[in-house]
């Protein structure tokens, strides 16, 4: 087993048994502090009193046509409004304050506890009220995603010596037709000064074109 590829497995273990802090330490540093970063930054924006206007909007973007821009600004202020918006923007921190207190690090942490499906999926069995999934069929597609993944590793290349992408198959379905998130996908690390660390991975088997991933390509020269 090459080095990298004990890393991944050792972080995909991390998640599996929902050790959360164990799983962002064998991330590199440069995704917790970029992901802090935009976190700071949208926090900073929806905490402005004022909001976007429609002037501002159409500041960015000229070729916006003034009724469209009244509407979004309308309906952000609508939103900035509504105190319980901040749990969908914010999920897993209570306030700015608890955010400040919080380091990149652990930060990470809680953002690969509240995004991971299996969370997700139980909080919609446990209040069905909330969820819009309401027939057998998307129950038993709810109990698949709160079970979790089942992985196999297939391999690992070398893109540098510094450079490595594990590749491994991933099953979430039960029966033997498979379902719509099986699929195959790859895991990016890049060797530095504290090891190997990913730089690039899915939440959990959740593919990367669904929202709640962290992702930080690699870049030429060892940078992030």
């Amino acid at each position: 087993m090459s080095a990298p590829e004990g890393v991944a497995r050792e972080l995909l273990s991390a998640l599996d048994r929902e050790d959360w802090t164990a799983a962002a330490a064998l991330i590199h540093p440069g995704v917790a502090d970029k992901l802090y970063a935009e976190t700071r930054e949208r926090m900073e924006y929806w905490q402005r009193p004022e909001g976007p206007t429609a002037e501002s909007l159409q500041g960015g973007y000229p070729d916006m046509p003034r009724e469209v821009a009244e509407y979004m600004a309308s309906k952000a202020a609508a939103e900035h409004a509504d105190l319980s918006s901040w749990s969908s923007y914010f999920p897993g921190v209570a306030s700015p304050e608890e955010f400040d207190a919080l380091s990149p690090l652990a930060y990470l942490a809680r953002y690969l506890e509240v995004a991971d499906p299996r969370n997700r999926a139980r909080e919609q069995l446990q209040n069905p009220s909330h969820s819009d999934l309401d027939q057998p069929a998307d129950e038993e597609f709810l109990q698949q995603m709160a079970r979790g993944p089942v992985r196999s590793f297939l391999g690992t290349v070398f893109e540098a010596e510094d450079l490595a992408h594990v590749t491994y198959r991933i099953t979430w379905s039960t029966g033997a037709e498979g379902g719509v998130l099986d699929h195959v996908d790859i895991l990016s690390l890049r060797e530095g000064d504290g090891g190997w660390k990913a730089v690039g991975l899915e939440l959990n088997g959740i593919p990367r074109n669904m929202w709640f991933w962290v992702h930080m390509p690699p870049l030429p020269g060892g940078q992030l």
